[in-house]
C-alpha cells in the first residue's frame, strides 16, 4: 500500500481522448508508474471497462489515480468496487485504499474501524504503521487521551523504523511531555526484535545496547540475549556473541537450549571449533529433549569430520543416528559418518552407509550413495562391480554432478558410454505438448486477459495472470494442451521464468532424461532456454565467457526472473547484491543506483564481469568459479589451500558451506545440459584440481 502522495503534475492534454482498449489500459498504467497521475487519471476514466477483459486493472488504474491525485470520493467508489472481487489480485490493495480513502474524507471513525479491522483480518497485505498511527489519531481526535497514548507507544514499539515513528514520539510529547516518551525495558527489547525481523541488525544492536544494565533478572537475561544474537547476526563479533550467551544462558529461561546452541554455533564461526564441540554435547547432556540437541549432535561430528579428525567424528554421527533416528539429522550423519569412514581409509565399513543412501531417491543423496559406493568398490578391488554402479547412475540420473563424476571415472578406464546412460529413453517416452493452442483454448477467459495486457504492453501483468491461473487452466484442457498453451503464452510475454518452471514439473524425467530430440526436445529446451540471449551475447563475448556458463548461473540464482529478490537482498537476474555492486560499478565506471540490478542489460553488464573475473582466478574451472560466486572467492580459495591436492569429487564433498557445496554441483550439472542440448556434447568434468589462483582476483 502506497503512502499519500503530493498530486502529480497536471497536462494540458487531460481532456483529450483516450487511447481505446487495451492501448488505453496500457497508457493508463505506464502513466501511473511513471508519476503521472493526471495523465493516468483521465486515460483510465475514459475506459469503457465494461468492454475490457481485464476490468479490474482498469478500476484499479482509476482509483489509485483517482486517490494520487486528491480525489477521494473517486477513488472511495472504485476501490469499494474492487474490495467485492474475490478473484481479483487487487483486492487485498483495494481493500486498504478503502480505508485510506475514507480518513482522506474525513470520516475518521469509520476509517479506524475499517483499519481496526483490516489489522484483525488482513495484517500483512498493508501499511500496518499508517493504519495504526490513524488509529491512533482517531482516538486523539475523540479526545480519547490514554488509548491515543497507548496506540502512539505500539507505533514506536511495532514499527521502530516507519517514517511515521517520529510523529507519533511527537504526539506522546504532546500528550504528556517527556514521560509519556519514555519506552520501558520490554518496549525496547520488543523494537530490538522487531528491527531483527527486519534484518536491521546494526539499528536492533543499537537499540538493546542503550538500555544499560537492568535490575529485573529476567529483563536482564533477555538483554543479554538479544545484544549476543545482534552481534551474531551482524556476522562479526561472533567470539563475543558465543561468550555471552555461554555466560548467561542457564538464566535465559525458555531460551536457554537455544542461546547455548548458538553460543556453540557462534564460537565455530569465529574458528574456534574445538570449543564449539564441547558446548554442542553440552546441549545435548543438558537438553536432550530440546528441538537443538539433534542438530548439537550432528554439528559436533561435523565439525570433527571437517577439521580431518575423522575417527573422532565417527561416534559422534553414529549418536545421531541412535538417539535421534527419525530427526533431519540422521540422514546427514549417515553420510558424513560413511565419508569420514571413506577418507580415514576404512573402505569396508564405508560400503555400508553408501549402500543404505543409493537405496533412498534424488539426484543430489541417492547419487551421492551410487557413486561413492562405486569408488569404494574400486578401493577394495572389485573393479566390475564398480564399472556395473558407475553405468547405472549415469542411466538413473543422466547429466547430473554424480553422472558426469561416473562418466569421467568410466573414461579413466577407457570406458565411454552413452552420454545419458546404456539405456536412455527414447525422445517418444517424453509426454506430449501441444505447442499451438487451439481455437477453444485461445478463447479461454484466462488467456483472452493475458492477450489483452501483452497488448497493453504490460508484459510482467500478463505473466502474474498467467500464473494465477495455471493451475485450473491445465486441470480444464489437460496437460499436454494447457502447458503448451501457457507456454506459448508466457513466452510472448517475455517471461522465461515459468516456462522452465513448468517443463521441469510437467516434463519431468520422463522428458528430461530422454535425447533432447523429437518430442522431447521442446521439453528441454523449455527447461534449459537461452534467455535474454540477445542481452547476453554482447557481455559474453566481450568478457570471453564459456557458452551458457551465464545461463546456468542465470537458471539457479533467479529461474530468469528479472525481478527476482532473495532474503540476502540480491537482485535481478544473476543476483547481485548492492553491497558487491558497488565496487564492481567503481570498476566499471558507472554510477551506482539503488534501481540499477532491476534492469536486465545491466544486471548482466555487472554480472558477467564479476563471474568472468572469478573464472580467470580459478583457472577456468566451472564448478570452483560458480563456488566463488556463491561463498565468495575467499572460502575457495581457503580450501583450495587446505585441500587442493584431493581429486575434484574429494575436494567438492569436503567444502565447509553446505549451500556452496550443494551449488558448485548443481551450475555444474546445469551447465553440463545446456552444452548438450545445444552443442551435442557432454561436458568433461576434470577429476583433477588446479590448486593455483590468481592472487590478484577479487576479493569480494
Amino acid at each position: 500500500m502506497l503512502l499519500v502522495a503530493a498530486p502529480g503534475p497536471s497536462r494540458a492534454d487531460e481532456g483529450a481522448r483516450a487511447p481505446p482498449g487495451a492501448e488505453g489500459l496500457g497508457v493508463a498504467y505506464r502513466a501511473l508508474k511513471d508519476g503521472d497521475y493526471e495523465r493516468a487519471y483521465s486515460v483510465a476514466v475514459a475506459l469503457d471497462a465494461s468492454a475490457l477483459e481485464n476490468a479490474d486493472y482498469a478500476h484499479y488504474a482509476a482509483g489509485q489515480a483517482a486517490y494520487l491525485t486528491g480525489r477521494y470520493s473517486d477513488a472511495l467508489a472504485r476501490f469499494r468496487t474492487l474490495a467485492t472481487e474475490s478473484g481479483s489480485r487487487f483486492l487485498a490493495p483495494a481493500r486498504w485504499r478503502y480505508a485510506d480513502s475514507l480518513w482522506q474524507l474525513g470520516q475518521i471513525q469509520d476509517a479506524k474501524a475499517r483499519y481496526e479491522r483490516l489489522l484483525r483480518r488482513h495484517p500483512d497485505e498493508g501499511d500496518q504503521g499508517v493504519a495504526r498511527f490513524r488509529i491512533a489519531e482517531a482516538y486523539r481526535l475523540a479526545g480519547e487521551r490514554e488509548d491515543a497514548k497507548e496506540a502512539y507507544r505500539r507505533v514506536r514499539v511495532e514499527h521502530p523504523q516507519h517514517p511515521l515513528e517520529p510523529r507519533a514520539t511527537k504526539r506522546l510529547f504532546q500528550l504528556g511531555g517527556e514521560p509519556a516518551t519514555r519506552l520501558s525495558p520490554a518496549d525496547r527489547l520488543r523494537r530490538t526484535v522487531v528491527l531483527g525481523d527486519d534484518h536491521r541488525w546494526d539499528d536492533a544492536h543499537r537499540e538493546v545496547w542503550s538500555l544499560g544494565r537492568l535490575e529485573d533478572e529476567a529483563a536482564e537475561a533477555n538483554r543479554h540475549y538479544w545484544t549476543a544474537m545482534t552481534l551474531y547476526n551482524q556476522r562479526r563479533q561472533y567470539g563475543r556473541a558465543g561468550e555471552i550467551l555461554l555466560q548467561h544462558y542457564d538464566a535465559m529461561g525458555g531460551r536457554s537450549a537455544r542461546a547455548l546452541f548458538h553460543g556453540a554455533r557462534a564460537l565455530s564461526r569465529a574458528d574456534r571449533d574445538a570449543e564449539a564441540v564441547e558446548h554442542y554435547l553440552r546441549v545435548v547432556d543438558e537438553f536432550p529433549r530440546s528441538g537443538w540437541a539433534s542438530q548439537a549432535q550432528f554439528l559436533a561430528g561435523w565439525l570433527r569430520y571437517n577439521m580431518g579428525e575423522f575417527e573422532a567424528a565417527i561416534p559422534l554421527l553414529e549418536e545421531v543416528e541412535s538417539r535421534y533416528p527419525r530427526s533431519q539429522w540422521a540422514r546427514s550423519a549417515r553420510w558424513f559418518r560413511g565419508f569420514s569412514h571413506y577418507l580415514a581409509g576404512d573402505y569396508d565399513e564405508a560400503l555400508d552407509p553408501f549402500e543404505e543412501i543409493a537405496e533412498e531417491s534424488g539426484a543430489m543423496h541417492a547419487g551421492k550413495g551410487h557413486y561413492w559406493q562405486a569408488r569404494t568398490l574400486q578401493k577394495l578391488g572389485r573393479d566390475d562391480e564398480a564399472v556395473a554402479d558407475y553405468r547405472e547412475l549415469a542411466g538413473r540420473y543422466p547429466l547430473s554432478w554424480y553422472a558426469l563424476l561416473a562418466h569421467a571415472r568410466l573414461r579413466e578406464q577407457d570406458i565411454e558410454i552413452h552420454p545419458l546412460g546404456d539405456d536412455p529413453r527414447p525422445p517418444s517416452d517424453a509426454p506430449s505438448i501441444t505447442t499451438r493452442p487451439s481455437a477453444e483454448m485461445a478463447s479461454d477467459r484466462l488467456i483472452r486477459r493475458a492477450d489483452e495486457l501483452i497488448a497493453a504492453g504490460l508484459d510482467v501483468e500478463a505473466g502474474i495472470e498467467l500464473r494465477r491461473g495455471e493451475r485450473g487452466f491445465i486441470r480444464r484442457h489437460g496437460r499436454a494442451a494447457g502447458v503448451g498453451a501457457l507456454v506459448e503464452r508466457y513466452r510472448t510475454a517475455s517471461n522465461y521464468h515459468r516456462p522452465w518452471s513448468l517443463a521441469v514439473t510437467y516434463g519431468g524425467r520422463r522428458a528430461l532424461s530422454a535425447e533432447p530430440s523429437g518430442r522431447a526436445r521442446i521439453w528441454w529446451e523449455h527447461a534449459y532456454p537461452l534467455a535474454y540471449n540477445d542481452l547476453v551475447e554482447p557481455w559474453r563475448d566481450e568478457r570471453d565467457l564459456p557458452d551458457y556458463f551465464v545461463h546456468a548461473i542465470m537458471r539457479q540464482e533467479s529461474g530468469f526472473d528479472p525481478n527476482a529478490l532473495s532474503f540476502a537482498d540480491a537482485r535481478g537476474l544473476i543476483q547481485i547484491i548492492p553491497r558487491t555492486t558497488r565496487r564492481i560499478a567503481e570498476e566499471l565506471g558507472m554510477t551506482y543506483t539503488e534501481d540499477m540490478l532491476w534492469d536486465p542489460d545491466t544486471n548482466l553488464r555487472i554480472g558477467t564481469w564479476y563471474l568472468a573475473r572469478l573464472l580467470d582466478t580459478f583457472r577456468g574451472q566451472i564448478a570452483f568459479a560458480a563456488g566463488a560466486y556463491n561463498s565468495g572467492p575467499g572460502p575457495v580459495i581457503r580450501w583450495l589451500d587446505r585441500n587442493g591436492d584431493h581429486p575434484v569429487d574429494e575436494f567438492v564433498e569436503r567444502v565447509s558451506f553446505a549451500q556452496t557445496r550443494n551449488y558448485m554441483k548443481v551450475v555444474t550439472a546445469i551447465y553440463a545440459r545446456y552444452v548438450y542440448l545445444y552443442d551435442g556434447e557432454v561436458y568433461e568434468l576434470p577429476l583433477d584440481v588446479n590448486a593455483s589462483y590468481r592472487k590478484d582476483g577479487p576479493t569480494f
